[in-house]
């Protein structure tokens, strides 16, 4: 099979507002030579056309691609239309310095990654498309620098590999039992560029014992399995604690004094997720009501502050009586046009509104919504002598 050489195949950054694609020559090399301080890294496929054509996917715009990202994370994007596209590459790369090879679209036994002259197990893989995965593999020095935890903590660890989305428009956090953050990634840490397709890991020292933490993420885009999604796996004290690839929000409790959140006897448990990155100041508010009460007063309520320099995500957990009727309300007096929220309402682990929003786009987009769950009926919603029930 032919040997090619990449030369600035593809510089890919994508942020919200912008993206760059910019594309560049090929040009074909035999035998290449690294020297000083470079090793040579090669990618071969071993794919027949047959097995090619067997392994499309329905969707024909999930292309098989590769990426090579330097230890800057750039980005050099090869994409493969064609079986005829699909050539071996080489390219010298530094020995002192990690990259990391992206390969989506094909099936893991059709291609071999080798570097300076030694094989290369494939790395973490992901959802891409029905039938192959994407997989993440480093090459060169790799070197996690996790910190050295005092006896009495434990390392925690979140991987989140970015899909195909930026890390601008996730956001996860780790919260204590006080609901301070011990440790954030996505859009609000500047740790993260906004690089597509790249795995990263962020880590803190926390108390082992006598402790509970709560892990939450959520996602700026209407989640759709027809995309390489997000994911994530969190580790504590060397265990894994949990791990999604089809998230939308999410959320886990860990530690050695976590209690159920609810008295699971006669309460349930309601669930409210919100995001929104938009960069004006304004606020939602939000109340729950019980249908049953005759009192004027919401069950619970609250606002949700959005703006520059503030998280993106918001959370709040609620304990409703058990087999009640509940009417959930939101409202965004001052969105502004560009407000693109997307919220989440569950009630013991049914999910009851889940939702992208356009609040202040113009006069005709009602700026409120309202939810009801839980044991409701005809009767407890409607004067069944002169209403029906529209839903």
């Amino acid at each position: 099979r032919k040997r090619i050489k990449v030369k600035n195949t593809a510089s890919y950054m994508m942020s919200k507002s912008s993206s760059t694609l910019l594309f560049s020559f090929i040009s074909a090399a035999v035998g290449l030579d690294c020297t000083g301080n470079d090793a040579l890294l090669q990618v071969k496929y071993n794919i027949t056309e047959d097995v090619w054509n067997s392994t499309r996917p329905s969707n024909i715009y999930a292309l098989p691609f590769l990426i090579l990202q330097d230890n800057e994370q750039q980005q050099q994007q090869t994409e493969y239309s064609n079986f005829t596209d699909l050539v071996d590459i080489e390219k010298c790369l530094p020995r002192d310095e990690c990259s990391t090879v992206v390969v989506a679209g094909l099936p893991t036994s059709t291609y071999d990654i080798s570097f300076d002259g030694e094989h290369v197990e494939i790395g973490a893989r992901f959802h891409y498309e029905e039938k192959n995965p994407i997989t993440s593999t480093d090459v060169g020095t790799c070197i996690k620098h996790p910190p050295t935890c005092q006896d009495t903590e434990a390392l925690l660890e979140v991987q989140f590999w970015s899909g195909q989305f930026s890390y601008r428009n996730n956001e996860f956090r780790i919260e204590d039992e006080h609901d301070d953050t011990i440790l954030n990634g996505g859009s609000t840490s500047r740790e993260y560029s906004s690089v597509i397709y790249s795995l990263n890991s962020t880590y803190a020292c926390v108390a082992r014992e006598n402790s509970c933490y709560t892990f939450l993420i959520g996602s700026g885009f209407e989640w759709n399995p027809g995309y390489s999604l997000p994911a994530y796996s969190l580790f504590f004290d060397g265990s894994l604690v949990h791990t999604n690839d089809s998230f939308q929000f999410d959320s886990a409790q860990f530690g050695d004094s976590c209690q159920p959140l609810c008295n699971q006897d006669n309460e349930s448990l309601v669930k409210l997720f919100l995001y929104d990155d938009d960069q004006f100041d304004f606020e939602y508010e939000w109340d729950l009501n019980l249908l049953a009460d005759d009192s004027s007063t919401p069950f619970a309520s609250g606002e949700v502050s959005i703006g520059l320099n503030k998280s993106p995500l918001y959370h709040k957990t609620m304990c409703t009586p058990k087999q009640s009727c509940l009417s959930f309300n939101i409202s965004a007096p001052s969105a502004s046009w560009s407000s693109m929220p997307i919220y989440s309402l569950a009630m013991d682990d049914t999910i009851y509104r889940e939702i992208q929003w356009y609040p202040g786009v113009n006069s005709q987009t009602p700026n409120n919504q309202t939810t009801t769950m839980g044991s409701c009926t005809v009767n407890g919603l409607c004067d069944v002598q002169t209403q029906d029930l529209f839903d």
